[in-house]
């Protein structure tokens, strides 16, 4: 479907679609109407007043930039690459804070994978973490074959709402409401144009065809700064940018503020008042978050440690590499075999885990126990957790 009967709901949608030098036209989804009909109602619902209103105005006139090309076989190309370097275990040169679409090319084999960021060098952290327990098809083609071969290159940079606003008001306490709507339009602009690759190029390594969205739903109130849902004695949470040490938003409880920044409770709680930053999931911005008006902490964040459990007595030198076993209590026999931690989680944990996306699950009460002598209650039984080592060596590296 072309995009076109969409332009009279948004203004920023139709400078892209009269942009010459895009390589594809936008197509649409019903994910891509229904966010930008939401970006529509929130901008509507801003104050005629409103600084945020009038900085969106300022910055949808910014055109995109393409630092990408075609090449002579009308393969897609970047411009900007960063290629993986083993000897810093990172991509080199540094990646850009900047928002916008990427892609991610196997030299070696020639696949690609597309996709878009609110921030360049934080979306690449997230993906290296998710090689250790996503099911994608991206992620598990690198848990089997390494970053080496991989290419790491920007196609387009977008507007970042968010940073925008914050360049021109470092000081300004923004609302929840007025953050998601400068965030919600920072991910529109980007995936509408993500989509238009997927569409025209169909790379290999992505899963999903459809792109989707962080924000589907809106509350008017939440533009209110003294809107305020949080239950008796809540903590107010303050959040910080850490490149500029400014406040970004004010949350009225720890609870507010994990959902918010797309961390759990634990993480708030951990680096509350510290001065240590952790990743906003949701933001890709690293953060500081603290009480208003209370000492920063500087002593070291204390993880804390696991108990510690003596290795198995089970043959784990004779499984095939590249499986998760689950055996019952007499570790004499295998009840199921998977191919990844996602999949078991998924299998074990039914009722924990329905209707959950894959980077909200919990693998960790299975993967901290592989090959230890530590019976593991799911909800379909207890099990021991076991692979071959070279298996857990190479999960673990990743």
């Amino acid at each position: 479907m072309n995009i076109t009967k969409l332009l009279n709901i948004s203004t920023f949608i139709n400078i892209l679609k009269n942009q010459s030098n895009l390589y594809t036209e936008l197509v649409s989804t019903t994910h891509i109407e229904k966010a930008v009909y939401l970006a529509e109602t929130i901008y509507l619902d801003l104050p005629k007043n409103s600084l945020v209103k009038k900085v969106i105005d300022e910055v949808t006139n910014k055109p995109v930039k393409v630092t990408g090309s075609l090449d002579i076989d009308g393969k897609l190309k970047s411009d900007k690459n960063s290629v993986f370097n083993i000897e810093f275990n990172a991509f080199k040169p540094n990646l850009p804070k900047s928002a916008g679409v990427y892609l991610f090319t196997n030299t070696l084999l020639d696949l690609q994978y597309i996709g878009s960021a609110m921030n360049f060098n934080e979306r690449i952290q997230l993906h290296r973490k998710k090689v250790r327990s996503s099911s994608s098809k991206f992620h598990k083609f690198v848990s089997k074959n390494s970053w080496n071969d991989f290419v790491f290159g920007t196609v387009y940079e977008t507007t970042h709402y968010l940073m925008e606003f914050k360049s021109r008001f470092p000081t300004y306490n923004l609302s929840i409401g007025e953050m998601i709507i400068l965030s919600h339009l920072t991910q529109l602009e980007a995936r509408v144009l993500e989509q238009s690759l997927i569409t025209k190029f169909s790379p290999k390594l992505n899963s999903e065809k459809e792109v989707v969205f962080s924000y589907t739903s809106w509350n008017p109130f939440t533009l209110n700064k003294s809107y305020d849902i949080k239950t008796p004695n809540a903590i107010t949470v303050e959040v910080l940018l850490e490149d500029t040490k400014e406040i970004l938003t004010t949350y009225p409880s720890i609870n507010q503020a994990a959902i918010g920044l797309g961390a759990s409770t634990i993480t708030i709680n951990r680096y509350l008042n510290k001065s240590y930053s952790f990743e906003s999931t949701s933001l890709e911005l690293r953060v500081f978050v603290q009480t208003p008006n209370k000492m920063i902490d500087n002593s070291p964040i204390v993880y804390p440690k696991a108990k510690q459990y003596s290795l198995i007595d089970y043959n784990i030198s004779s499984l095939e590499e590249g499986y998760i076993y689950a055996l019952d209590y007499t570790k004499s026999n295998c009840v199921y075999k998977f191919q990844d931690l996602i999949i078991a989680t998924k299998t074990l944990d039914p009722t924990k885990t329905n209707g959950k996306e894959i980077n909200q699950l919990n693998v960790r009460h299975i993967s901290r126990y592989l090959n230890k002598d530590k019976l593991v209650k799911t909800e379909l039984g207890h099990f021991y957790f076991v692979c071959n080592p070279n298996y857990l060596i190479n999960l673990r590296a990743k």
